[in-house]
């Protein structure tokens, strides 16, 4: 349970640092974020708890290290703090791509469904590796994998 408790936490962290810039940003560029802070930091913090419980009931399958756990959560961060940037400032942060590609690239970020779509990517992606640790883990005269 101990072990558990410390992975949620591993991978909490820093998603809640990446909250906390995407509600900051938010905070200074949009009204709507100024009118209802406490429902976007409960929610932010919701979601992000949920992701955490669930990545760490699958690293129950096979524990992964440290050092893979803050990398996963850490890209997952950035690309979050990155997201909530970029959807709250609303500027033309690629001005070389064409027309068609910006419009492509608004749509991903502004979408309502992208942010769950990204959590189910990495997920699907832990869940993956955590199986082929475990696969190379149980086979014969294998070595353990250095994850």
């Amino acid at each position: 349970m101990l072990q558990f408790l410390k992975k949620f936490l591993t991978v909490l962290l820093p998603l809640l640092l990446a909250l906390i810039v995407e509600t900051a940003v938010g905070y200074h560029y949009s009204s709507d974020v100024r009118k209802t802070f406490p429902l976007v930091v409960y929610l932010g913090f919701t979601v992000y708890a949920i992701y955490s419980f669930l990545f760490s009931l699958v690293d129950l399958i096979q524990p992964m290290s440290r050092r893979y756990t803050l990398l996963m959560s850490g890209s997952l961060a950035f690309i979050l703090a990155i997201r909530g940037t970029t959807f709250y400032t609303r500027r033309n942060w690629f001005p070389v791509i064409s027309e068609q590609q910006r419009l492509f690239l608004k749509d991903i970020i502004y979408s309502d469904f992208g942010i769950l779509i990204l959590f189910g990517v990495f997920l699907a992606m832990h869940f993956v590796i955590v199986l082929w640790a475990r696969s190379r883990r149980l086979s014969p005269g294998a070595r353990s994998p250095r994850v």
